[in-house]
């Protein structure tokens, strides 16, 4: 818990950015396709993010 603090409180604050760790957008469907880019493409999956809008 103390650390999600931390991590909120320096994203309202401009010191920590996220963007740049995101390198796909994905519905929750499609969650084995990211799963297997992030274990198997590492080059080319940073971190995923599901859009579950």
């Amino acid at each position: 818990m103390r650390n999600s603090n931390i991590v909120f409180e320096l994203m309202l604050k401009n010191k920590l950015h996220n963007e740049p760790l995101i390198s796909h957008v994905m519905k929750p469907d499609q969650a084995q396709e990211a799963y297997e880019g992030l274990r198997f493409n590492k080059d080319q999956y940073n971190g995923v993010l599901f859009d579950w809008s």
